[in-house]
């Protein structure tokens, strides 16, 4: 519906009871119901003709509500421990008029301090600092908040500018090996929670996107524990990654878009940029993941690697300390069109270059008649690099069956030279294959290339290895077999789908089904129109995308097909 990947577990924390269990803490925005077969269903809370604006006001009236609500609680369990005196002071001044929940959490937190240490007097300057009950959620809030500021300690080392809080997640899982449980601490949203925290951290907006960084009191203290450090660190700190102006670009559909913006990222830098330093730099200059994984493989190799199967694109260097830098192999003024161009020139004479070796290794082992066939006959001016593959498999099949005469038909199929990337394609696609029959199986619709490595993994538990096939693009691997699957744009996103000979297979295959699964097909998710969104960069952002993918639907949508619902009508995965 949105054109993008449901990106659910970004925005809210889906545990062990699941997605059902998520959504019911959102009843505002997410209906549930079940049926008599025990089949879960959701719908949109609020009405059809709510808009974007009104639906965030909802939703900060219910967290300001369940704030209250968490605060009154608190606030009963402390008057119940305490002395009398301090009960009743605890539970006769609720928040003011004037007084924001924050502030009331904070009196509440001092009055439960005080009821610890009836024969204290707080000073002015212990007042400003949030004392613990000795509760599970405010030592893990403490913990938690302290793990945050490592972590952005860690990034102010090594030159990195603030965290986006879309990757605080990622960040702080992969420095501490636990997740970032937020809703342990009895808050659901981040900014809230490190609202109480002025002293460590504050977040700011930086283009639109919300980011995390070091309060200035932390920052100071960083950076007064190694002065003697400061030179040396300043003399190696690469220049600084300027931000681009306007609004971040949404993140890229295709391989071409995603090179586009790394030669942008690389030609503003100004420098040879740091290889490590590639992903942050992208990523603060451009405003969105670099999630080079979905456009080009990353192997064993690591980075360095990747990139040297794009001379085009990138050139790597390296200085006298074994360190690695890129730059942008094409000229600054370049357009997008002609790097589109000189991309499109590049693989074109990789498929030659590939032919022609392919074509000696045959020469060299096929009888002299055949060789001279393969060798002395070329793509001509009017033929097609595809053409001139497929001449020279014919060749090879000819020189392993002298004896044969190949018919019209044998002739339409790509013969295999017993190569391990031959066969590897074959594998490759077959399995390709499965995986759309199953989401056909499943009432899904074509599957979007950004999103056929997660599914092609999931299902086989081995990765989509397509450079091992002699391709490193998707959609060339694909044309090869146009009888087996084909490859659709719709709303500016990639697909690929079965073609229509495989799908008559497969429906051919037990005819017998398809009444049933037509009575229990759902209706069918509409695609919305125009350019498919961009991924949400909020909490709000979200939950609104989650509510028009509902309303769209209709009707009750069953639970399992939200997410692929989602993708489908916003463009982007439900993250």
């Amino acid at each position: 519906h949105l054109g993008h990947k449901c990106a659910i577990e970004r925005f809210l924390v889906v545990g062990e009871g699941g997605l059902a269990a998520t959504l019911k803490r959102i009843p505002h925005i997410v209906s549930l119901s079940s049926d008599s077969d025990g089949a879960t269903f959701v719908r949109a809370s609020q009405p059809a003709d709510i808009t974007k604006q009104q639906l965030i006001e909802a939703d900060a009236a219910f967290r300001r509500d369940l704030i209250r609500k968490n605060a009154s609680a608190k606030a009963k369990a402390v008057a119940g421990k305490a002395p009398p005196a301090v009960a009743a002071k605890a539970v006769a001044a609720p928040a003011g008029a004037g007084e924001t929940p924050a502030a009331a959490k904070a009196a509440t937190l001092a009055g439960a301090d005080a009821a610890k240490r009836p024969g204290e007097e707080q000073s002015a300057g212990d007042a400003k600092k949030p004392r613990t009950d000795g509760s599970d959620s405010e030592t893990l809030a403490r913990m938690l908040v302290q793990g945050v500021v490592r972590v952005l300690q860690n990034r102010q080392k090594a030159g990195k500018g603030p965290l986006p809080l879309t990757e605080l997640e990622d960040e702080f899982k992969a420095q501490w090996k636990v997740p970032f449980n937020l809703p342990h601490t009895g808050e659901t949203d981040a900014v809230a929670f490190f609202a109480r925290w002025p002293n460590k951290v504050e977040v700011i907006t930086e283009g639109g996107i919300q980011m995390v960084q070091l309060s200035k009191k932390t920052e100071g203290k960083a950076k007064a524990v190694a002065p003697a450090k400061a030179p040396a660190a300043a003399a190696k700190e690469p220049p600084a990654m300027p931000k681009r102006a306007g609004i971040p670009n949404r993140p890229p559909a295709s391989i071409e878009d995603f090179l586009w913006n790394v030669h942008t990222v690389l030609e503003a830098y100004g420098a040879p940029m740091p290889l490590d330093n590639l992903k942050d730099a992208y990523s603060q200059h451009l405003g969105h993941k670099c999630a080079i994984e979905r456009f080009l493989v990353v192997g064993e190799g690591g980075l360095a690697a990747t990139l040297k199967r794009i001379p085009h694109i990138v050139s790597l260097s390296s200085d006298s300390d074994g360190a690695t830098f890129v730059r942008a192999s094409q000229p600054a003024d370049i357009t997008k069109q002609q790097l589109i161009e000189a991309d499109a020139a590049f693989r074109r004479d990789l498929i030659r270059k590939n032919a022609s070796a392919k074509a000696k290794a045959v020469a060299g082992k096929a009888p002299p008649a055949v060789a001279a066939k393969a060798v002395a006959a070329p793509a001509g001016a009017g033929e097609t690099p595809a053409a001139a593959k497929a001449a020279t498999l014919a060749g090879a099949d000819a020189a392993k069956r002298p004896g044969e005469e190949q018919s019209a038909g044998d002739a339409k199929k790509p013969r295999t030279d017993g190569s391990d990337s031959e066969t590897l394609a074959r594998m490759l696609v077959q399995g390709v294959v499965r995986v759309l029959q199953n989401r056909q199986k499943a009432g899904k619709g074509p599957l979007p290339l950004t999103e056929l490595e997660d599914e092609f993994k999931a299902q086989w538990k081995v990765p989509f290895n397509l450079p091992h096939t002699g391709e490193t693009d998707a959609v060339a691997f694909f044309a090869r077999w146009p009888n087996k699957v084909e490859v659709i744009t719709e709303g500016g996103i990639q697909m690929v789908q079965l073609s229509k000979k495989t799908e008559g297979k497969a429906k051919a295959v037990a005819p017998a089904k398809a009444p049933a699964a037509a009575a229990k097909e759902p209706p069918a998710m509409p695609k919305r129109a125009g350019i498919p969104n961009r991924p949400p960069a909020s909490i709000e952002d979200f939950l609104w995308n989650v509510h028009t993918v509902l309303e769209a639907y209709g009707a009750p949508m069953p639970l399992d097909n939200l997410k692929d619902a989602y993708s489908q009508h916003l463009g982007h995965k439900c993250a």
